[in-house]
């Protein structure tokens, strides 16, 4: 058997090589042998040449996706800082916020909110989020910051939350107390001269003491009324010894009455606002002359209006 093989190895063969600028041919007699170990060499120096490229070619994939990783390390630590400072202005931006929230809380007569309830204080161990976790077994240098910003973070959102929540608060109490203020008779209901106050006088009619339940503002026929607060009318019309009368409801068991006037500027049921003309002054009713009667009633009973609801110079 290795006869023969070394008997085919010596046998030769023929190689035709032409020529590419002319028609002649080269004939070269080789062992097979020669032309078998040509062969591996030229195999050889092309795989070598392939893994050399192979090799050139996965450093500079590995060189880009480096230089990529890079630039995308250095984006991160860029937000990384502006994520820092704008979690700082947050906070400072809520310190004035506090101010200004136990200021208003001051004016309102408000319980200021105490230091240990704005400490938002939370127990328990922390939860860290996947990426968190990830960060930190991979040993990254930014893992430590990182974990501090997201605790910061979390504080920030918190005392948003409870600002809100206090802002809310405050709010309802200003306006409580401003629909209060608008429903409450305040200013004189009309111009001219005050004639007789609330208490008890001689009867012009009678001629004996009565209780006298409102005030009375004389002036010119004519003379404009006004809602003395904002409320709802509840009455329009006639009334025995009061002539044409007007009455607003204005919530809280408060009620105005506006006696012997002359035309109506309203309707039963209409809204009505502090200053606006409801009625003319006239001489309706029990009366000696053109003036208007006003009467303020809390829980159905007549108030003394002077000096409580009326302006001081009246």
């Amino acid at each position: 058997m290795l006869k023969r093989v070394i008997n085919l190895l010596k046998q030769r063969v023929t190689v035709l090589i032409e020529s590419g600028t002319s028609s002649r041919t080269l004939h070269l007699a080789l062992p097979k042998w020669a032309l078998l170990t040509v062969t591996l060499i030229l195999v050889s120096i092309v795989g070598h040449g392939g893994r050399s490229m192979v090799v050139c070619i996965g450093n500079e994939i590995a060189t880009s996706q480096l230089n990529r990783q890079e630039q995308e390390n250095l984006k991160l630590s860029e937000r990384f800082s502006d994520l820092k400072y704008e979690a700082d202005s947050i906070e400072q931006l809520l310190a004035l916020l506090e101010t200004h929230d136990n200021q208003l809380r001051i004016y309102e007569n408000m319980e200021i909110s105490p230091a240990d309830a704005r400490a938002l204080g939370v127990g328990g161990p922390a939860q860290e989020s996947a990426e968190l976790i990830e960060l930190g077994e991979m040993g990254s240098g930014y893992y430590a910051e990182t974990v501090e910003l997201d605790q910061k973070i979390d504080m920030l959102l918190r005392k948003v939350r409870f600002q809100e929540e206090s802002f809310t608060e405050i709010e309802n109490k200003i306006s409580k107390d401003q629909f209060i203020l608008d429903h409450t008779p305040s200013v004189n209901p009309t111009e001219g001269r005050l004639t007789s106050g609330f208490g008890y006088r001689i009867d012009p009619f009678l001629h004996y003491p009565q209780l006298h339940t409102g005030v009375d503002i004389a002036n010119e026929p004519g003379t404009p009324i006004q809602a003395s607060a904002d409320g709802v009318v509840s009455f329009t019309g006639w009334l025995t010894g009061y002539g044409n009368t007007v009455k607003i409801d204005h919530g809280n068991g408060i009620e105005t009455l506006y006696g012997h006037l002359d035309e109506f500027c309203v309707k039963q049921g209409q809204s009505v606002f502090r200053g606006e003309v409801i009625a003319t002054m006239g001489n309706t009713g029990r009366s000696t002359g053109p003036h208007l009667h006003y009467e303020v009633r809390v829980g159905g009973r007549p108030v003394n209006p002077k000096g409580y609801f009326l302006t001081e110079e009246e």
